[in-house]
C-alpha cells in the first residue's frame, strides 16, 4: 500500500497523574507546581510536558485534602522542593484541631489569615508554653525586688540640674545665754547624721523644707528620749508593739529629768498619735524618694512612726482593760485562784547566800510562816529580777519547807512565804491537802488589789451611817479587808 500520499497523524500525548491525586470528584490533570517553584528546579523525571495549544487540560481548583496529599506524596518519594514544608509554614506554636487527620506542632511565619485562605482550615487551637523554669522565675522576682528598693523617683531627674545643700546647724537657743539647749543639740546631731548619710536637699528647699523636716523628726525623738527602755521592754513582751529602730537608738538620754530635778513625763495616747501622724506626713514629701540614700531614710522614719503608733494602740488597750477591771465588785486576782504552793526537800549543805534565811527557818516553830524580805534575809539585796528568780529557783534549806507565792498584779513584786514542815518526803496527796490548808491559813495576810467599785460600794454604805474624812474611811477599809492597793481619788 502506498503510504506516501496518506496524511500523517500527529502523535497524542497521554498524561499520567500521581496516584495520590486520583481523588473522587477530580478530573485527570497534570501535576500543578507550587507558585514559588520554578520548572527547572524539578528533577529530570518530573519535568512538565508541554502540550499543544489545542490540547491544554482544564485546570480544576485543588481542595485542601488534595494539596495535603500532594505534599505528602512529595515527601514519600524523597523529593525536597525549595518551598518550606507545611509544618514550618503553620507557625511555631499552632496546632490543628482534633478533627484534622494528622495534627502536629507547626513552626514558621505563616499568618492565620493566610493559613485559613490557602488551606480552608476552619478551626485552630493555640497552646502557650512557658520557656522559663521555676529557678529562672525566682531569679527574676529577686531582681525585681532589688530594683524596686533602689528605684529612683522622677523627682531626682527634675532636681538634678540644681544645687544640693544640707540643712544648717543651730548656733543659739532661745532662753539660753551661753551654748545650746539639749533639744537644739539633738537637732544638730540629726543634721550631722543627715550629712553623713548624704541626705541633701535642693537649694530652693533647704532653708524651709529641710529645716521643717528635721524639726519634726527632732520633736518625735525628743519626746521618746527618756522612754527607749520602756518601749523596747514592752516590745519584748507584746508582739504588737514595735521597738525603736536601731538607727535612732543613739538619741536616748538627751532630756535628763534627774539633772533638772523634775518628775519624768509619762507618755500619753494623744502625744504619741500627734508625733506619729507628723512622721507619716513626712513620708509624703517628694524628696524621700529622690535618691537611694533617701529611700533608706524613708524606711527608717516609717519604722519610727510605726513604733509610736503601735505603743499608742497598746496604751489604749491597757486603758480599756483597766477600766473594765475597775468596774468589778471583786479583786481581779483573788488569792484562792492565783497563789501557788510548792514543797522543797531538805539538803545537807547550802550556799552562802541562803545562810540567813536558813537560820531563821531552823529557829521557827513547825507549821509557822515566815514572809521573805530582802532587807532581813539577805546580806546583799537583789540587783534585778534575774537574781531574784534564780535565788528562789535554787532555794534548798536544811529543813523541809513549803513555799507559797502570790502576785496581786500590776508592777508589784511577788510575795513569797516560807512555812516550816516536818515531813521531808510526804506523798503527793498529802502535799496537796496540807498546801491548801496552809494557804487558807495565811490568806488574810496576803494583800489583794481591790477595785474602785468595791471601795465605792463601801463608801456609800458608810455615808448612810455617819460622816467621816476620806483618810479615816480608807484606813477602816484597809483594816477590815485585805486591800493592798494605793490610795485613790476620794471621789472614787
Amino acid at each position: 500500500m502506498d503510504t506516501r500520499n496518506r496524511k500523517r497523524r500527529r502523535p497524542s500525548v497521554k498524561l499520567h497523574q500521581h496516584p495520590s491525586q486520583n481523588l473522587p470528584g477530580t478530573s485527570q490533570q497534570p501535576r500543578q507546581l507550587p507558585s514559588t517553584q520554578m520548572p527547572d528546579q524539578l528533577p529530570p523525571n518530573q519535568q512538565p510536558v508541554q502540550l499543544p495549544p489545542n490540547q491544554q487540560p482544564v485546570q480544576l481548583p485543588l481542595t485542601p485534602s488534595h494539596r495535603l496529599g500532594q505534599w505528602s506524596s512529595n515527601q514519600q518519594s524523597g523529593h525536597q522542593p525549595d518551598q518550606l514544608p507545611l509544618s514550618q509554614q503553620l507557625g511555631d506554636q499552632m496546632q490543628p484541631a482534633a478533627s484534622q487527620p494528622d495534627p502536629a506542632v507547626q513552626s514558621g511565619g505563616m499568618s492565620v489569615g493566610t493559613l485559613s485562605d490557602r488551606f480552608q482550615i476552619k478551626c485552630l487551637e493555640f497552646t502557650c508554653m512557658s520557656r522559663m523554669n521555676a529557678d529562672d522565675e525566682k531569679d527574676v522576682q529577686e531582681v525585681l525586688k532589688e530594683t524596686n528598693k533602689k528605684a529612683v523617683d522622677a523627682f531626682k531627674l527634675l532636681m538634678a540640674g540644681g544645687r544640693r545643700l544640707f540643712t544648717k546647724r543651730k548656733t543659739s537657743s532661745s532662753g539660753v545665754n551661753d551654748g545650746l539647749s539639749r533639744k537644739d543639740e539633738l537637732f544638730n546631731d540629726l543634721v550631722g547624721d543627715f550629712e553623713k548619710q548624704g541626705l541633701d536637699w535642693p537649694s530652693s528647699q533647704v532653708s524651709m523644707e529641710g529645716a521643717y523636716f528635721i524639726q519634726i523628726l527632732c520633736n518625735a525623738l525628743w519626746y521618746l528620749t527618756s522612754h527607749h527602755e520602756v518601749i523596747n521592754d514592752t516590745a519584748n513582751r507584746q508582739q504588737d508593739v514595735k521597738p525603736i529602730t536601731e538607727v535612732f537608738s543613739s538619741y536616748s538620754g538627751y532630756n535628763d529629768v534627774k539633772r533638772k530635778k523634775m518628775k519624768g513625763q509619762q507618755m500619753s495616747q494623744s502625744d504619741l498619735a500627734s508625733h506619729s501622724q507628723a512622721l507619716y506626713s513626712l513620708l509624703m514629701k517628694p524628696v524621700v524618694k529622690s535618691t537611694p540614700a533617701w529611700n533608706e531614710a524613708f524606711i527608717n522614719i516609717q519604722m519610727l512612726a510605726n513604733c509610736m503608733d503601735s505603743y499608742k494602740t497598746y496604751l489604749h488597750e491597757q486603758l480599756e482593760t483597766q477600766t473594765e477591771n475597775q468596774k468589778q465588785l471583786h479583786p481581779c486576782k483573788p488569792v484562792s485562784e492565783n497563789a501557788t504552793v510548792e514543797h522543797r526537800k531538805k539538803v545537807d549543805f547550802i550556799a552562802q547566800r541562803y545562810s540567813r534565811i536558813d537560820q531563821v527557818m531552823r529557829d521557827a516553830d513547825e507549821m509557822s510562816t515566815v514572809f521573805f524580805y530582802e532587807t532581813l534575809h539577805l546580806k546583799d539585796q537583789f540587783e534585778d529580777s534575774k537574781q531574784r528568780s534564780r535565788f528562789f529557783e535554787n532555794l534548798f534549806l536544811t529543813v523541809p519547807v513549803f513555799i507559797i507565792r502570790y502576785c496581786p498584779g500590776g508592777s508589784r513584786v511577788t510575795t513569797s512565804c516560807l512555812i516550816k514542815y516536818a515531813d521531808n518526803k510526804p506523798p503527793e496527796a498529802k502535799i496537796l491537802i496540807d498546801g491548801a490548808r496552809l494557804l487558807n491559813k495565811i490568806q488574810s495576810r496576803l494583800n489583794e488589789v481591790h477595785t474602785r467599785a468595791q471601795k465605792k460600794a463601801f463608801k456609800e454604805k458608810i455615808d448612810l451611817i455617819t460622816t467621816m474624812t476620806p483618810a479615816v474611811r480608807s484606813f477602816i477599809y484597809s483594816h477590815l479587808t485585805t486591800d493592798g492597793s494605793a490610795s485613790c481619788n476620794p471621789e472614787m
